[in-house]
């Protein structure tokens, strides 16, 4: 049986940056889950909407996964990149200003609640006790690199729309991770067996 550094090294697939996982949590705080589905169906009509259908790959590193078994909204397996920074902020903050015609509430709110990066390190080292195979020093430098990240995620926001959010908001974090959704990023450092 493969152990899970072996798995990630021999798929496309990374696990979530230090801020993508805090977003991660914030998409299952809000329930987002309950109305948007991360699993594209392997019939015609739904990979010609979505994209390519869903592989048990796409989830490995995923702790509940978020298949989902209900559409409310479309099924956000393949979402990101799709849009801008820009849009999804304006999506979230009011979603019929981009979507006319959604049913999904606003999430404004996020806006002015904060992410402690402070804790970034203790989830990453708990997704690493549980097989997601995180380097050492990624654990170790989760609250810079959450920081770093979500600077640059505000500066582009400010830069495309005026927007001026708060680096270390839940909607910046949120942004993150709807932008990783069906993405493979460039490789990390993989934890090594000898460095767990």
């Amino acid at each position: 049986m493969l152990s899970a550094a072996d798995t990630a090294a021999s798929t496309k697939v990374q696990p979530y940056t230090a801020l993508q996982l805090e977003g991660r949590d914030v998409y299952i705080r809000e329930g987002c889950y309950n109305c948007h589905s991360q699993m594209i169906r392997p019939f015609t009509w739904e990979v010609a909407r979505y994209g390519d259908a869903s592989s048990e790959e796409d989830s490995i590193f995923d702790h509940p996964f978020q298949w989902g078994s209900k559409r409310t909204g479309p099924d956000l397996a393949r979402v990101g990149g799709r849009y801008s920074h820009l849009w999804h902020y304006k999506h979230l903050v009011d979603p019929r200003e981009v979507s006319p015609g959604s049913n999904m509430p606003p999430y404004g709110h996020l806006a002015g609640e904060t992410v402690d990066f402070a804790g970034s390190e203790h989830k990453m080292r708990a997704m690493r006790s549980i097989g997601v195979p995180y380097a050492a020093t990624q654990v170790q430098g989760a609250a810079q690199a959450a920081r770093a990240e979500a600077d640059a995620i505000a500066a582009e926001l400010k830069q495309e729309g005026g927007i001026d959010v708060a680096a270390d908001s839940r909607m910046v974090a949120l942004i993150a991770y709807l932008q990783r959704l069906g993405r493979s990023p460039a490789p990390q450092a993989l934890a090594s067996k000898e460095a767990r």
